[in-house]
């Protein structure tokens, strides 16, 4: 790690501003920009044995560019992800805002389920999202369809999606929502597509929602907000899953330097029965045939230097159902809840065009087994 903070030490010299626009007389509008964050990860694993095993890699944990058009009330986006991982489209829609109040995008886009993940990770106050956030543990993400946002009466904001959605779910261990957009590299044969349905509504008590976090200037916001969504295999592939559905809710406040979240996620699926047997699957999550996961994060973070520097708390939990036999002796099944604590710091060069982040994390039944792994990170971000 030694080696990496110089290296990102070195990068606030460097100017920050996000996008190059050109527009015309018209005003019509082209955006060409990009991110790139460079992240350095260091964890230890230690077994139920007491074994102990180490990981740690410098890499591109975000390289991706992208590209903004609009004429009039339409817009559209592409961006694709070159870091970590396989190449994949990330935003892809067409959007319309001319009807006021009310914005409607068809392509590739986030949907309205789980605030951290709607948060875009440029504007998350730790290096890494919390476990309510991730796709891996039933938050559905980008998926390609119909997304429609309004201010319905205010305080009030709603939200809908109407997408196709693909799980992965090949060992059991997750219930992981891919855009069918963004997998080309898997084996269709582990892919399980179908329709998703999710719907939000956020009631504010002070403000306007934000969807970011650290707080730069001197408004407030006290949010509520609650979601779900179904989705439903289309039986083209049995899979693993044949449907998942899930609810959220949320709490948000930002003001005075400080800010406090709260989120919990409730993910239900149904999983096939195995092949040529009476009984229904027990493996990873799901228990009997079903996966009944509860997740909660609570963060919090305080502006120390105004407009500067960052620090922030939380704690993560999930439960599974543990109460089932395995079907493979050679696969565990859930075991005990899956406990973690961060502390995070982050010195803003300017604001999150361009910033320095921290993170550690000391978690216990890490993937509901009887393990314990601590992890660290450093990460720079630069919007170009």
């Amino acid at each position: 790690m030694r080696r990496v903070i110089p290296i990102l030490l070195a990068t606030t010299t460097l100017p920050a501003w996000a996008g190059y626009d050109i527009i015309d007389s018209d005003g019509h509008k082209l955006e060409v920009g990009g991110r790139v964050v460079v992240q350095h990860y260091d964890s230890e694993t230690t077994l139920a044995n007491g074994d102990e095993t180490s990981e740690n890699q410098t890499y591109f944990r975000r390289l991706r560019p992208y590209i903004k058009a609009s004429i009039n009330d339409w817009k559209a986006k592409l961006a694709w992800e070159l870091g970590k991982g396989p190449n994949s489209v990330k935003d892809a829609y067409i959007g319309y805002d001319g009807i006021k109040g009310v914005e409607i995008k068809l392509g590739n886009e986030t949907v309205p389920f789980s605030r951290e993940r709607m948060i875009s990770s440029a504007e998350q106050q730790f290096a890494e999202r919390s476990l309510v956030g991730e796709n891996n543990y039933g938050t559905p993400s980008r998926q390609p369809g119909l997304h429609v946002q309004t201010d319905w009466k205010k305080p009030v904001n709603l939200y809908f999606s109407l997408a196709k959605a693909s799980v992965y779910a090949d060992t059991g261990t997750e219930v992981r929502f891919i855009s069918p957009w963004s997998h080309t590299d898997i084996d269709d044969a582990l892919i399980d597509d179908g329709m998703l349905y999710v719907g939000r509504v956020d009631y504010s008590l002070l403000g306007k929602p934000r969807y970011s976090e650290a707080l730069f200037g001197d408004k407030s916001e006290l949010t509520l907000s609650v979601a779900a969504f179904y989705w439903d295999n289309d039986e083209d592939n049995p899979g693993f899953y044949e449907d998942a559905q899930g609810l959220e809710l949320a709490a948000n406040y930002q003001a005075n330097r400080l800010s406090v979240s709260a989120q919990y996620n409730r993910i239900q699926a149904d999983a096939v029965r195995l092949p040529d047997a009476n009984e229904e699957l027990s493996v990873g999550i799901i228990t009997d045939g079903d996966v009944e996961l509860d997740i909660l994060a609570l963060q919090s973070g305080y502006m120390v230097i105004p407009k500067t520097l960052q620090l922030a708390a939380a704690y993560e939990t999930m439960r599974s159902d543990t109460d089932a036999t395995p079907s493979f002796t050679s696969r565990a099944v859930w075991q005990e809840n899956w406990d973690r604590w961060e502390l995070g710091g982050t010195w803003f060069i300017d604001k999150h065009d361009h910033k320095l982040q921290f993170s550690y994390r000391d978690e216990d039944g890490v993937k509901g087994r009887d393990r314990e792994r601590q992890s660290w990170f450093v990460q720079w971000q630069y919007d170009y």
